[in-house]
């Protein structure tokens, strides 16, 4: 890959209560533009240790149109708080490559 190129994660089952984790490889930086789900979800920054919310999804839908910055030390994560799985999808682009 290089500068520019597409990041994508591809769309992921999640079950209740766990999370769809945004994370570049080491020494790389991703920009995420796009976040969705069918279902109902609560967005936030994590670095490993501590969580932020920065938003809540109550029903299907996304985040778009975006800038999410991320590195492999600080993320961007989507937790399924629903009762049942759901699917969830991101992309972006890479801003740095090792």
């Amino acid at each position: 890959m290089i500068l520019g190129d597409v990041y994508q994660k591809g769309v992921e089952t999640i079950t209740s209560g766990n999370y769809f984790d945004i994370q570049p490889a080491e020494d790389h930086e991703i920009v995420i533009h796009n976040i969705c789900s069918d279902g109902a979800c609560e967005l936030y920054i994590y670095d490993g240790t501590n969580e932020l919310l920065l938003d809540i999804l109550e029903e299907a839908g996304s985040w778009s149109a975006q800038y999410f910055h991320c590195t492999n030390g600080k993320r961007i994560r989507v937790k399924n708080n629903g009762v049942a799985d759901i699917k969830i999808y991101a992309d972006g682009v890479y801003t740095k490559v090792a």
